[in-house]
């Protein structure tokens, strides 16, 4: 690590070195890879924090998550491009990155989310952290710092194939890739539902939907398709896409079966258990403004309803439980 150290300290001081130092990152050693990929990191959450403080909204990081974990798979794929080739696991991976980044970007767009909203939670926890301290302790160090690391470490699997661009796709890579292709439909429909419902909410006046016919109007959150069976299927599919893309890592070194010493290889999961970790922190949050706001209606719903794993309603006689 300590070539990367270094590297990463010229790249920071002598920025513009880096476009002469372009054939030397794409024919040279590994560290020289990573360096540039942190020093990507420290530019994004330098970019976020600062915008914070210009604009005074916290969703910086928010309107960066859907590319920066495109721009590291994209690094992480080209930066061997002459020495070795990319490996077609590396363009794989890229493409399925390509995927979430592109239907994640339009649908945080649509939903208005580079108008410079603030996310209904920042402010809820700005009340929570009063101090203007040690808010700016946390918006450093959690908002923009944290948040850009843990974009990074969802990207180890793609850096473990960059270090074993010379393995030939297996079955654990068919397997990866249709894991990650079956969560991505299921995030695409659950956003789609949420989104048209939402739609026809909105349609109706205020005044008007404590007597719409539509339950789920009158309530104000959907309950039918996916969200029948878990509060938060989108949350769920998010994170399965990132353990499954972790399977590459496993692929890297598989030889025909699973053997103890290739578990090693799986440390990139590392990424997505922060993620899942997050995601527990982010849903909770999320829950209880939408306690709430929507009362008991809410509350029914999550005794009957998975929070996360889409399972079968339980039924009503259980909320005297």
């Amino acid at each position: 690590m300590d070539a990367v150290t270094v590297a990463g300290f010229q790249l920071a001081a002598r920025p513009l070195d880096a476009l002469s130092l372009w054939s030397t990152f794409t024919t040279g050693p590994s560290p020289l890879a990573l360096a540039v990929a942190l020093w990507l990191l420290l530019l994004f959450a330098t970019s976020a924090y600062v915008r914070s403080v210009q604009t005074g909204s916290h969703s910086q990081v928010d309107m960066m998550w859907s590319v920066t974990p495109l721009v590291y798979v994209a690094w992480f794929t080209v930066a061997r491009v002459n020495h070795p080739a990319p490996s077609a696991r590396q363009w794989v991976i890229l493409s399925l990155v390509f995927m979430w980044s592109a239907r994640m970007t339009y649908n945080f767009a649509r939903k208005g989310g580079y108008s410079g909203a603030e996310d209904y939670r920042w402010p809820y926890l700005r009340r929570q952290i009063t101090n203007p301290f040690l808010w700016t302790i946390f918006n450093i160090g959690f908002i923009c710092l944290y948040q850009h690391w843990l974009l990074l470490c969802l990207c180890w699997p793609a850096w473990q194939a960059y270090l074993h661009a010379q393995q030939p796709l297996n079955v654990v890579d068919g397997v990866a890739t249709a894991a990650f292709v079956l969560f991505w439909i299921v995030e695409t429909v659950a956003d789609e539902q949420q989104w048209h419902f939402q739609n026809a909410k909105h349609a109706v006046p205020l005044s008007q939907r404590a007597r719409h016919p539509d339950a789920d109007v009158r309530h104000g959150f959907l309950t039918r398709g996916l969200f029948r069976y878990s509060r938060h299927p989108n949350f769920f599919a998010e994170q399965m896409m990132w353990w499954s893309l972790n399977l590459f890592s496993l692929a890297c070194v598989w030889d025909g079966a699973l053997r103890p010493t290739q578990l090693p290889a799986l440390w990139t999961a590392v990424g997505a258990l922060q993620l899942s970790a997050l995601f527990q922190g982010s849903t909770w949050l999320t829950e209880k403004l939408s306690a709430s706001k929507y009362g008991e209606a809410y509350r029914a719903y999550q005794r009957r309803t998975s929070r996360l794993i889409p399972l079968p309603p339980r039924r009503p006689a259980e909320k005297a439980m």
